[in-house]
């Protein structure tokens, strides 16, 4: 196996890591509160109506749902991931980059805008 194939492996392997861990956290928290993920969804297209074609980032939903009272906070925020892939999905918004995320010391993270 040459180095590219160990690279490639890695990177799927680092992919398969990132889904389950995302999938884990979300099942946990439709467990805490039923339907939670329904919510959550619903309280992104909330944020899209108050926020009409800003771009923006998961932790900027997350800030202002809590700040607004709309929906409970998981115990885990990785279950926000199958929230927005859920939402993107569903066509109410798409990925456009990447912007540096302070709830993870500005590493990059998916930024997002509403879809028309």
């Amino acid at each position: 196996m040459n180095q590219n194939q160990l690279e490639l492996d890695d990177y799927d392997a680092a992919l398969t890591r990132r889904a389950v861990g995302i999938a884990r956290a979300a099942d946990k928290a439709d467990r805490d509160h039923e339907g939670w993920q329904d919510e959550a969804v619903s309280a992104v297209r909330k944020y899209l109506a108050q926020h009409p074609g800003r771009q923006f980032l998961a932790e900027d939903v997350r800030a202002w749902c809590e700040a607004m009272g709309i929906i409970d906070a998981p115990e885990n925020e990785r279950a926000w991931g199958a929230v927005m892939r859920r939402a993107a999905k569903d066509g109410y918004i798409c990925k456009i980059g990447y912007a540096p995320a302070r709830s993870s010391n500005l590493s990059p993270k998916v930024l997002w805008e509403p879809r028309p």
